[in-house]
């Protein structure tokens, strides 16, 4: 398994459903952002199937689960930039696997 990083209001991305960002508060941001697109969905057991967002030809993807945004991938410099900004205006914090 790969390292990952999600986007989260709480402490540590674990305790996401303590401080969630809502599924329709992240699926609304991420339809507001010209350079985002849906690349299809991901299917998950628990929640069903998730819309899955990316920069055109990127291959880092952004998804919701579980009150955080998961970014999967590797993520270049423009990247990083919009994972920072999306953080930002969900009033959120980006963090790698380990915080």
């Amino acid at each position: 398994m790969g390292y990952e990083f999600h986007i989260t209001r709480a402490e540590s991305w674990t305790d996401s459903q303590d401080s969630p960002i809502s599924r329709d508060e992240w699926e609304s941001l991420a339809e507001s952002r010209e350079a985002l697109k849906n690349q299809g969905f991901v299917e998950w057991k628990d929640i069903g199937p998730q819309p899955v967002y990316a920069l055109t030809d990127s291959s880092a993807s952004f998804s919701w689960r579980h009150g955080r945004v998961d970014v999967t991938g590797h993520m270049s410099d423009e990247e990083w930039e919009l994972a920072e900004s999306l953080a930002a205006a969900l009033e959120a914090r980006l963090v790698g696997d380990d915080e």
